[in-house]
């Protein structure tokens, strides 16, 4: 795959999921202005924005490298799994916040960045067969 495609795949990854997280955090607000819990919510979001950056980054990495996506993904849980339990760990023993709402928003994080490193990796198969 050329260098430039190689660019192109990771500023489509990018924008997808800055789209994703601005999508999130403007639904975790409203979910916020009609249910309360705003500690929680806040917190969420910011937990939201780490996965979110931490998939951007190692996505772009993996796009713009020519190796097998399997070890930047693999960085991407690791550092993923850091973060949530950092995130779940502070809000149940620290600020004793309710756990279950973070958690919900943390989940869909997760289930979007999900979304966009499958369509990058599936994305990056196709540019390299051609």
């Amino acid at each position: 795959m050329s260098t430039l495609r190689k660019t192109e795949l990771a500023a489509r990854i990018s924008r997808t999921l800055l789209i994703a997280f601005v999508a999130l955090t403007a639904g975790s607000l409203l979910v916020g202005f009609f249910i309360g819990h705003w500690p929680e919510i806040l917190t969420g979001v910011v937990a939201s924005g780490a996965i979110m950056a931490t998939t951007a980054f190692t996505t772009g990495k993996m796009a713009a490298s020519d190796g097998p996506a399997l070890g930047w993904v693999g960085i991407d849980y690791i550092v993923k799994i850091i973060i949530i339990a950092a995130t779940m760990l502070s809000v149940k023993f620290i600020f004793v916040f309710n756990v279950t709402v973070v958690g919900v928003v943390v989940i869909v994080a997760l289930v979007v960045s999900l979304i966009a490193q499958v369509g990058a990796v599936l994305s990056k198969q196709s540019a390299s067969q051609w």
